[in-house]
């Protein structure tokens, strides 16, 4: 996705100055006129006008005709949380107000027992506090007032800047007498306080209640359930800085390429698959001229040239596809550099549509050495040396068989519980002699990882998960389960791979988007974390008697998993894993995609990075 690239290079040039020129605001104000009327005069979608479609959207997504009164409820508790925040911020205090109940009481400060407190101190970098509170702890009634003043000091302290604050309410429970409706809430603030940046969540249940003379509900009570405190020095240079201008701006590419979004595409593009619309083309980082320094090639989608981008000294990246024969036209979704002839250089394989390229690096340009056959939807790439000879083979995964979007398919119910209909994944052994001729041969069949290989899969990751030499494989499949494939040997040599999720308990039936291996613990044993989606929407939904009647506790907890969000698996050390996810912290990635573990303070413990995020709209209706 084109966010990730813009994210990797914080990375890439991390030490470089953020500053630059400039634009011309004449210029720039040209170039968005030409932008327009090319647009206009290329537009192949013929869409509803957005107003129609999101007029035909509240009729379908009416919460109110389907019988839902808690997400009615939700919708209106959430716009009155939305007013509080503003009011804690400073915007219209007075009729924000009129949200707390008369005699509305707190519990941020019990009274029959004190709440837990753990600190942490990241030596230079972050102090992190954590506060959970007693369930028997006593309410205190305070009035509007003091409640009111309470919460802004704790999320708005005089003096604070560039203050945000969010909630999501993840639970509506309605009292059998329809005297109060209980949520819980999560709650997201941001702010410089006092020269420190200070970031905080906590869980929150609130009680409401509907009076007499008030037009809506009001708030009887806030419980904080828990509380996590992050701080750190502030200044002007932050944690991270976005150095993507000052990288780009210089290099045609980054007007004509990089800051077009993926709509600009889509219009121009003479066909459509189901999955172009998530952005799909990745990037890869490597060294791929010798000079020291870590150079990006980006995938792009069909008819737009793949980019090259060699870093230079200062820190600027320079488009070098062409130089360096890449500048393909393929659509393509994932790509690696990597050593594939053991020459000591880094190789390119791009997984494309319907193949993989894989090129030779010559030194200062790329030469196409084979294209690999295989499924028409790809979506990842990655590499190892599953037989131990010496040499990377190739695995690539693909999501649907369908080569074109069909937006009138119907799909079966099962088909968002396990969905086994997608294209199936290839691996390819690499056969090649060093110095000699390029060879690969698919071995998915032989090798047995052709067994449960039809999800619809995101990515797959490599690792030694039990110490035995050689390297064994995850699978993450959107819609499904997620096969764990253990490498085995036979004595004569015969590599096979044995499906063994339902044994390791790695299946994590949900939403799979990625997959990454570290040890999170230094415990010595490589653990597992695997990005899928929270959703605040499906966490209420899933919890209510009305959705799927009948269902026992255990199915009930199935499905609430689809909504739970990322999952932490810790490596047992012996042949097993456990969920640690809910009380390492881990869950809450939003709509994850990419998580990888990276030491990011370097202090030698791994941390996490989640991208997250989806298509952004014009509308209210979007997601």
């Amino acid at each position: 996705m084109r966010w990730l690239l813009l994210s990797l290079l914080f990375l890439l040039v991390g030490c470089g100055d953020s500053s630059s020129p400039e634009t011309d605001p004449e210029q720039e104000q040209t170039e968005q006129n030409k932008e327009t009327e090319v647009q206009k005069e290329t537009n192949l979608s013929q869409v509803p006008t957005s107003t129609d479609t999101f007029e035909a959207w509240k009729k379908f997504d009416d919460p109110a005709s389907d019988g839902w009164e808690t997400e009615v409820f939700s919708d209106e508790a959430s716009g009155l949380l939305k007013n509080l925040g503003k009011a804690i911020l400073g915007e219209g205090v007075d009729s924000a107000k009129s949200i707390l109940s008369e005699n509305v009481s707190d519990f941020f400060t019990p009274q029959s027992s004190a709440p837990s407190l753990e600190t942490t101190t990241v030596p230079g970098e972050f102090e992190i506090k954590r506060w959970s509170f007693s369930s028997d702890s006593q309410k205190e009634k305070r009035g509007i007032d003091e409640v009111f003043s309470k919460l802004c000091e704790d999320f708005h302290p005089s003096g604070s800047q560039q203050a945000r604050l969010k909630f999501k309410i993840t639970s509506v429970q309605k009292a059998p007498d329809d005297s109060q409706v209980v949520t819980e809430v999560l709650v997201e603030s941001f702010g410089i306080h006092d020269s420190r940046a200070v970031e905080q969540h906590s869980t929150w249940e609130v009680v409401w209640i509907s009076e007499e003379d008030q037009p809506h509900p009001r708030i009887a009570s806030i419980k904080v359930l828990e509380t996590e405190l992050t701080a750190r020095p502030h200044s002007d240079r932050l944690f991270f800085s976005d150095l993507t201008r000052s990288a780009l701006e210089h290099d045609p590419t980054y007007r004509t390429q990089v800051l077009r979004g993926l709509p600009f595409w889509l219009e121009r593009q003479n066909r459509r698959r189901a999955t172009d619309v998530y952005g799909f083309p990745g990037i890869s980082v490597g060294d791929v001229n010798g000079d020291g320094l870590e150079d990006l090639f980006l995938c792009e989608s069909q008819g737009v040239p793949h980019c090259l981008f060699i870093q230079n000294p200062d820190g600027t990246l320079t488009n070098k596809a062409a130089d360096w024969k890449v500048d393909w036209l393929e659509d393509a979704r994932s790509a690696l550099l990597v050593d594939l002839d053991n020459d000591g250089d880094q190789d390119l394989a791009v997984a494309a549509i319907g193949f993989v390229l894989v090129a030779s690096n010559e030194g200062d340009s790329f030469q196409l050495q084979a294209t690999l056959p295989c499924s028409e939807d790809v979506t990842h790439l990655s590499a190892a040396d599953f037989d131990l000879d010496g040499r990377l083979d190739l695995y690539v995964s693909a999501y649907l068989k369908s080569k074109i979007a069909r937006p009138t398919q119907i799909h079966n119910p099962g088909y968002y519980i396990d969905a086994n209909g997608g294209a199936p994944n290839f691996l390819f052994q690499n056969q090649g002699q060093s110095g000699g001729t390029w060879a690969f041969a698919n071995v998915t069949e032989e090798t047995g990882l052709d067994t449960d290989n039809l999800g619809q899969t995101l990515s797959s990751a490599w690792e030694d998960f039990d110490q035995d030499g050689d390297p064994d494989l995850y699978v993450a499949n959107d819609f499904g389960s997620n096969p764990f494939y253990r490498n085995d040997v036979a004595e004569d040599g015969t590599r096979t791979f044995t499906n063994i999720s339902n044994d390791t308990g790695t299946k994590d039936t949900a939403f799979g988007m990625s997959a990454a291996w570290g040890d999170y613990n230094r415990d010595g044993w490589m653990d597992l974390y695997v990005a899928n989606m929270w959703s605040s929407a499906g966490k209420r939904v899933m919890s209510q008697a009305e959705f799927k009647p009948g269902i026992d506790d255990e199915q009930r907890e199935f499905f609430q998993h689809f909504a739970r969000g990322n999952t932490l698996l810790k490596n047992t050390g012996e042949g097993g894993f456990e969920d640690v996810s809910e009380e390492a912290g881990v869950v809450m990635g939003r709509w994850a995609w990419s998580s990888p573990f990276v030491d990011l303070n370097n202090d030698g413990w791994e941390d996490f990075v989640v991208a997250n995020g989806y298509i952004t709209g014009t509308g209210p209706g979007d997601l």
